[in-house]
């Protein structure tokens, strides 16, 4: 969640050199159009709509996630960890 907030936040950048109060009146408006006030557009090629440039999640099954504060198992611990399941089946 939080790549994608950071995401939004630097899709929401003033371009350089775009006026603070123009770029604020922009966003107070309903359906206000901003891809000329803002730096996106000037990094990646126009998508032909409006709102924020397309983004692709990649999700991979079978992958844990590290959880701070835990201790990472040694190659002998893998091994045994990996016995373990496989025997299982």
């Amino acid at each position: 969640m939080e790549k994608l907030t950071s995401y939004r936040t630097w899709c929401e950048l003033p371009a350089k050199g775009t006026a603070k109060a123009e770029f604020e009146a922009s966003l107070r408006r309903p359906w206000g159009r901003t891809h000329g006030l803002r730096l996106w557009p000037t990094v990646y090629p126009p998508t032909g709509r409006e709102g924020l440039p397309p983004v692709a999640l990649v999700l991979e099954a079978g992958r844990k996630r590290d959880h701070p504060g835990d201790k990472r198992l040694t190659p002998e611990q893998k091994a045994e960890q990996a016995k373990r399941t496989t025997s299982g089946r």
